[in-house]
C-alpha cells in the first residue's frame, strides 16, 4: 500500500499469500459410465473461488462440438440432467458464467436406448465421510421400479451386508444408522427386488469411528470451589448418552459427576471442594467406553477472601463513616464482619450477617487505638476468612487555619475565620482575646461545624489578638490561633507620587487607601513644602479617589494632605511633586519638509497642559509676518490637514498658539514650498519596447498637477505624436506601443493646464515583433501518424498565429491551423508521408509579414515489423494462425493481403481493418506454397505498405500427428530451489499465437521482458537466469491475445 502523495511512504503485507484462479472439477459421471435416454441422472462437481451460476453443455462427438444442456444453474455442486440422444462419445462440460474461461469436462461416457428402468444412487456421494452411529440418508433416483433391496460393503463390493429388503423405491431415500465398522472402501448397492440384475453401485465413501473432543475446560481454566461452570465437548457420530467424571490427581483416579446423561454437548457442574493444580475431566459414550476423551489439566482453587480496605497505615476517625471493602473467590452469600482494637486478641461484632457485596459502610466507634484490625468470615464456613492490615482509630480534632500570625485586621471590617476538623461533630463555639489569652470574649456560642465563620471585627487596637474554636459537645477538642494584630484605622496617600509632574490646567486623580470605619475626608494642597495649606475640598466621600484640576501655581515643592473629616488627627501627606506650566511643540513640518503647492499635508504638534483650542498660522517670509490657517482648532486631536497655497518659498514657518493664553505657543522649524515639476521614471535610457506590446509609462510630479498630456517621438524629438490628452495624473499609464522601428525615441509628459511645465524621458528604442522557433529543430525525425508539439515564443503582442508545413523546403505550403490562439505550443498529428525537406512556418495573421520558418526536419512513414510469420515459419492449411506485428507511429486502419508467388500477385485477406497488432488467419485448405508473403498497407495512404519474410504453407498432416497438441492454454513455473540461479517456465498452446512473458517486482514495476514472439501449437519450456535478482518476491505475467496468467515465485540466495 503506497501513499499517493509520498511514494516513499508504503507498507508491504507481513506474509506471502496466494491468489488462485477459480477452478471447476467434475466428479461424476465417471469415465465409460452408461446412462439411458429419457432418464435423469446426477452430475456432481467441486469448485474453488466464488461464483453463483454455471452452464452445463453436452457434446455427442467427444468434444468436437457443444450445445447447451442446462443454463443458469445454481453453483451448488450437483444437478440432475437428462440426455435425449444415444451416443458412445458423450461429454458434459460445466462453465463458470462469471468467467467462461473457467470450465471442466467429463471423460467419455455412453447413453443407450432405454432398456430396463435404471437406478441412480445420489448419496452417499463419492469420498463422503460417515460416522459410526450417525443417521445418514441413502438417496436414489429411479422410474418404474417399485421395490428395492439395499446393501452396503466395506471392501469395495467384494462382500455385501443387507440393510433392508423390498423397500418402497418411490420414497427415494432411506434413513440408515451407520454400523460400527471402519473402512475407507465402503459402497452402497441398490437393486430391483424383482430383478437383481438391475442395480446401481455408489461411489466409494468412508465410515470412521465416533469421537468425543472436550473443548472446555482447557489449561487456562481456574475454577473456584462451590462455583458453577459449563463443561463443553464436541462429538462425531450418533452418541445418545455420556458419562462424565473428574480427577484431582492428574488422571490417576476418576470420580463420577453424571452417568447416562443425555448428550447435549455441555454439562453444568458445581465444583466440589477439591483444591488442586491437577484436575481433569472425562467424557465417555455411555454405550461404548472406547469412545472417550479427557480434558487438559486445569486448576481448582479454594474459596478465599481478600480485604482491600482498611490498609496498613490507614487512620479512621471516631464518629466518621468508612467503607470496609474486600474481594473474594467462591460462591457464598453472606459474611460476618468483626473488629479488634488490641491486635486481634479480642474481637467485637461489626455485623453478624451482611450480604457478600464486597463492601460495608462502618461508623467508627469511640475506641482509639493504633493496633486495630478487621476480620471478615464466610457466614456458612467461618474457616473461609481474612484479616486486614493494621490501621488506627484516632480521636476528633480541630485545626484553626485563619487568622494566622501574619493577619492584620481592621476594626469594623468583616473577615472569615476558617478551620479544619476531623471526627463527626456538628457545632462549635468561637471566642477572641485582646490580651494574648488572659481573657476571652464570645464571638458566637454555637455555629455549624462547616469550617468557616464571618466575623465583623469590633473597635479596638491590639497586637496580641487570639481566636479559639471549640467543639461544644467536647470542649477538650479545640484549637487557638497564633497572635495577630487589630487596628482601628489609617490613611495612605498613593497619588500624586514622589517626583510626579503635573501640568497647570490638567485634571488628575488624588488617590489614597484607608483602614477603619469613617465615611468623609477633607483634602488640601501646599506649594511651599507644607508651610501653608489650601483647601481643595472640605468634605469628600472616603472612596479612595478625588478628581482635581491643577491650579495655576508653578512649584516643585507641592504636597497633598487627606484627613478624616471627623478626626483630623487621622491624616496622611503625599510625597513631594511638581506643578509645571503648559507647553506646545510642533513636530511637522520640520527642517526636511518640502510641501508642494496644491497638495495636502498634516501639521502635527504635542502639548502639555489642558487647553481646548489653538490658532494655526503660517509665514513665507522667514517669520516676519504670519497668515492665519485656522483660528479656533480643537486641541483634542493635535493635528490639522493643510492644503498648501501656491506660494513657493524656502523660508516657511508654521505657528500654533493656545487661544486662552497667547503666551503659550510654538513655531516650527523652517521648511520649503517648492514649485511644480514632472519627472519621467520609465522608459529609461536604453530601454527596448516591442511594437504591439503594452508597457507602463511612469512619472512623478511635484506640485498640484491634476491632468497631463502624453506624446511620443521616433525621430529624436523633431516631431511629436499624441498618446493621450487630459489624463488624470495618477503617475502611470498603460501604453500599447505603435508599430515602429527606431532607436531614437522619446516620451514627453506636460501639465494639461500649463504646457510650459513638462518632463521628457531619456532616449529608448521601439523594435518590431518577432517569432522564435523552439521546436522542431534541425535533424529532428518525425514518424507519420504520431503526435508532436510545435513550440515557439513571440516578442511583441501577438494574439493569434497561423501554422503551415511544407515537405518541399517551402516550394509549396499546406495549412495545419489558422487563427490559433497564441499559447506558444500546438500538438500536431504528423501526416503519413515521406520527406527529408519538411519545414514549419508560423505567421501573425494580423501582420503576415511577421513570420518565422523552422529548421528542416525529416518525416518518415510509420515503422512496421512483422513478428509472425517469420522466414523459418511453416504453416499448415485448414488451420488458424496469428499474423502479428509491431508498429512505431500511428496507422489506425489497414488492408491485409497475402501472396503465394513471393509477392508477384496479391489476394485480399482483410480490407479497412482496425490495426490491433495481430490478425487471426484461417488458412483455406486449398492453398499451399513455398513462397508465401503477407502485405500490410495503410488504408489512408496505400503508398505506405510493408511485406513479411517469405514463409511456407503445407498440406495439413494427418490428425494422428496432433494427438499430443494441448487442448487448452496453460502456464506454470517451477520455483527455484534455495540458492538456485534458474527459474523454469513451462507453457502450452493449442494453436499458433503470439506469446509475451514479463517479469515484475513486488511493487508492480516491470523488471524484464522475457519472451515476445509467436509460437506454434505445442508445449515449451524456458530456463531463465535469475542470479542478478535480489532476494524478494516476484511475479511472472504470461499473455496471449486471449488470456493473461500471473504466477509468483520467491528468490532466496543460499
Amino acid at each position: 500500500v503506497i501513499d499517493v502523495d509520498d511514494e516513499t511512504s508504503f507498507d508491504i503485507s507481513d506474509t506471502l499469500f496466494t491468489v488462485k484462479a477459480s477452478e471447476i472439477h467434475i466428479k461424476t459421471p465417471k469415465a465409460n459410465g452408461v446412462y439411458y435416454v429419457g432418464y435423469y441422472f446426477p452430475i456432481y462437481w467441486e469448485n474453488t473461488g466464488e461464483f453463483d451460476k454455471v452452464r452445463i453443455d453436452v457434446s455427442y462427438d467427444g468434444g468436437e462440438s457443444w450445445s447447451i444442456l442446462k443454463n443458469n444453474v445454481s453453483n451448488d455442486g450437483s444437478e440432475v440432467v437428462e440426455v435425449d440422444t444415444t451416443s458412445s462419445s458423450i461429454k458434459l462440460r460445466i462453465i463458470n458464467l462469471d468467467n467462461v474461461s473457467v470450465w471442466d469436462t467429463t471423460s467419455l461416457f455412453s447413453v443407450d436406448s432405454a432398456g430396463a428402468e435404471p437406478i441412480y444412487i445420489i448419496s452417499p456421494e463419492p469420498n463422503e465421510t460417515l460416522v459410526i452411529g450417525q443417521e445418514a440418508y441413502i438417496t436414489w433416483y429411479t422410474n418404474g421400479v417399485n421395490n428395492i433391496d439395499i446393501f452396503y460393503s466395506i471392501d469395495e463390493g467384494n462382500t455385501y451386508v443387507q440393510i433392508v429388503s423390498s423397500y418402497n423405491a418411490t420414497s427415494k431415500y432411506y434413513r440408515w444408522i451407520v454400523p460400527n465398522v471402519v473402512s475407507n472402501n465402503c459402497i452402497i448397492k441398490i437393486q430391483n427386488s424383482l430383478n437383481p440384475d438391475q442395480y446401481a453401485v455408489s461411489g466409494t465413501f468412508l465410515i470412521v469411528p465416533q469421537r468425543i473432543n472436550i473443548i472446555y475446560p482447557d489449561t487456562s481454566a481456574e475454577w473456584i470451589v462451590g462455583t458453577k461452570h459449563l463443561i463443553y465437548w464436541k462429538n462425531t457420530g450418533g452418541i445418545g448418552n455420556v458419562d462424565i467424571e473428574y480427577s484431582y490427581d492428574g488422571g490417576l483416579t476418576f470420580y463420577p459427576i453424571a452417568s447416562n446423561e443425555t448428550n447435549r454437548n455441555y454439562y453444568e457442574w458445581i465444583v466440589p471442594n477439591i483444591p488442586s493444580d491437577s484436575v481433569m475431566l472425562l467424557v465417555r459414550n455411555s454405550e461404548n467406553d472406547q469412545v472417550v476423551d479427557t480434558s487438559e489439566m486445569f486448576r481448582v482453587i479454594p474459596q478465599s477472601i481478600f480485604i482491600t480496605s482498611p490498609l496498613e497505615g490507614d487512620s479512621f476517625i471516631v464518629g466518621r463513616k468508612y467503607f470496609i471493602t474486600w474481594d473474594w473467590y467462591g460462591d457464598f452469600n453472606n459474611v460476618v464482619i468483626k473488629y479488634s482494637v488490641d491486635g486481634g486478641l479480642n474481637w467485637q461484632i461489626v455485623t453478624s450477617s451482611s450480604q457478600n457485596r464486597g463492601y460495608y459502610e462502618w461508623t467508627i466507634p469511640n475506641t482509639p487505638s493504633k493496633v486495630c484490625l478487621v476480620k471478615i468470615e464466610n457466614q456458612e464456613n467461618p474457616e473461609v476468612m481474612a484479616i486486614s492490615d493494621t490501621f488506627r482509630i484516632v480521636r476528633q480534632y480541630i485545626n484553626l487555619i485563619f487568622p494566622d500570625s501574619l493577619s492584620h485586621f481592621i476594626s469594623g471590617r468583616k473577615y472569615n475565620i476558617t478551620w479544619r476538623s476531623t471526627g463527626s461533630f456538628s457545632s462549635v463555639k468561637i471566642e477572641y482575646s485582646q490580651d494574648g489569652g488572659t481573657s476571652f470574649n464570645p464571638i458566637i456560642s454555637s455555629t455549624q461545624n462547616n469550617g468557616a465563620y464571618e466575623w465583623t471585627v469590633p473597635y479596638f487596637d491590639s497586637d496580641s489578638t487570639l481566636i479559639v474554636v471549640t467543639n461544644i459537645d467536647n470542649e477538650a477538642v479545640s484549637d487557638t490561633s497564633q497572635l495577630f494584630a487589630v487596628v482601628s484605622g489609617s490613611i495612605d496617600v498613593i497619588n500624586p507620587a514622589h517626583k510626579d509632574t503635573l501640568v497647570i490646567g490638567e485634571v488628575t486623580n488624588i488617590t489614597w487607601l484607608s483602614q477603619g470605619n469613617f465615611n468623609q475626608v477633607s483634602i488640601s494642597y501646599s506649594y511651599d513644602g507644607g508651610t501653608s495649606w489650601n483647601i481643595i475640598t472640605s468634605q469628600a466621600s472616603n472612596n479612595g479617589r478625588y478628581q482635581w484640576t491643577i491650579p495655576n501655581t508653578v512649584s516643585d515643592r507641592c504636597l497633598i494632605r487627606v484627613e478624616n473629616k471627623d478626626d483630623p488627627s487621622l491624616y496622611a501627606i503625599s510625597d513631594t511633586f511638581c506643578i509645571i506650566p503648559q507647553v506646545i511643540e510642533i513636530t511637522k513640518p520640520d527642517s526636511n519638509s518640502k510641501w508642494l503647492p496644491g497638495m495636502k499635508y498634516y501639521i502635527v504638534w504635542t502639548h502639555t497642559g489642558d487647553f481646548p483650542y489653538v490658532r494655526i498660522e503660517y509665514s513665507i517670509d522667514g517669520g516676519a509676518s504670519f497668515t492665519p490657517i485656522v483660528t479656533n482648532q480643537s486641541n483634542s486631536n493635535p493635528y490639522y490637514e493643510w492644503t498648501i497655497p501656491s506660494s513657493p518659498s524656502s523660508r516657511c514657518f508654521v505657528k500654533v498658539t493656545n487661544t486662552q493664553n497667547e503666551n503659550v505657543y510654538a513655531i516650527s522649524e523652517m521648511f520649503q514650498i517648492p514649485a511644480q515639476e514632472i519627472d519621467i521614471t520609465y522608459p529609461v535610457f536604453g530601454a527596448t519596447l516591442i511594437s504591439g506590446m503594452k508597457y507602463y509609462i511612469t512619472w512623478q510630479t511635484t506640485g498640484n498637477v491634476e491632468k497631463v498630456n502624453i506624446e511620443y517621438s521616433i525621430d529624436g524629438g523633431n516631431t511629436w505624436n499624441l498618446v493621450v490628452s487630459d489624463l488624470t495624473n495618477s503617475g502611470r499609464y498603460e501604453w500599447t506601443v505603435p508599430t515602429a522601428n527606431s532607436n531614437n525615441c522619446y516620451l514627453k509628459i506636460s501639465n494639461s493646464q500649463n504646457s510650459s511645465i513638462f518632463g521628457m524621458s531619456e532616449c529608448f528604442t521601439i523594435a518590431p515583433q518577432s517569432i522564435i522557433f523552439l521546436s522542431p529543430s534541425a535533424s529532428d525525425y518525425f514518424i507519420g501518424g504520431n503526435k508532436y508539439f510545435i513550440s515557439w515564443r513571440t516578442i511583441g503582442n501577438m494574439n493569434q498565429v497561423d501554422i503551415q508545413y511544407s515537405i518541399d523546403n517551402g516550394a509549396t505550403w499546406q495549412t495545419i491551423v489558422n487563427n490559433l490562439i497564441n499559447t506558444g505550443g500546438f500538438e500536431w498529428t504528423i501526416p503519413v508521408l515521406t520527406s527529408n525537406e519538411a519545414i514549419i512556418k508560423i505567421s501573425n495573421p494580423e501582420a503576415p509579414f511577421v513570420y518565422s520558418i523552422s529548421d528542416s526536419f525529416t518525416i518518415s512513414p510509420p515503422i512496421l515489423t512483422f513478428t509472425s510469420p517469420e522466414s523459418t515459419i511453416i504453416w499448415e492449411n485448414s488451420r488458424k494462425y496469428y499474423i502479428s506485428w509491431n508498429i512505431i507511429g500511428v496507422m489506425d486502419r489497414i488492408n491485409i493481403y497475402y501472396s503465394l508467388d513471393d509477392g508477384s500477385t496479391w489476394r485480399t485477406l482483410s480490407y479497412d481493418t482496425q490495426n490491433n497488432g495481430y490478425y487471426l488467419w484461417n488458412i483455406p485448405d486449398t492453398i499451399t506454397t513455398s513462397s508465401g508473403r503477407i502485405k500490410i498497407e495503410s488504408n489512408a495512404n496505400t503508398s505506405v505498405y510493408y511485406v513479411s519474410d517469405s514463409f511456407q504453407i503445407i498440406q495439413t498432416k494427418i490428425e494422428e500427428e496432433y494427438d499430443n497438441i494441448p487442448k487448452r492454454i496453460a502456464f506454470s513455473i517451477k520455483n527455484p530451489a534455495l540458492g538456485s540461479d534458474y527459474l523454469v517456465l513451462r507453457f502450452s498452446i493449442p494453436e499458433q499465437c503470439k506469446i509475451k512473458i514479463s517479469l515484475y517486482d513486488i511493487q508492480g514495476r516491470r523488471v524484464a521482458k522475457l519472451v515476445d514472439k509467436a509460437f506454434k501449437p505445442g508445449v515449451y519450456e524456458y530456463r531463465i537466469n535469475i542470479d542478478k535478482l535480489i532476494n524478494s518476491t516476484y511475479f511472472i505475467l504470461f499473455e496471449t491475445p486471449e488470456k493473461r496468467i500471473i504466477k509468483r515465485f520467491v528468490k532466496i540466495s543460499s
